[in-house]
């Protein structure tokens, strides 16, 4: 089984926080601002989340 394996792990853990970051991107409707207030994060720390992500908020707000 692959379940102990750290990649495997990483993966899951990056398709997570990229599901929640999208949730949170379309709640907020593409507003940054709106979405570090329901994240209660920074703006600098958001832009780290999302890169490791691998989302480009502009790309994120041609597809609302």
């Amino acid at each position: 089984g692959g379940v102990g394996r750290g990649g495997d792990l990483s993966e899951a853990h990056r398709a997570l926080d990229r599901a929640y970051l999208l949730r949170a991107f379309r709640e907020s409707r593409g507003d940054l601002g709106e979405m570090m207030r329901r994240l209660g994060v920074k703006r600098s720390s958001l832009y780290r989340w999302l890169r490791r992500s691998g989302l480009d908020p502009a790309e994120l707000r041609r597809e609302l």
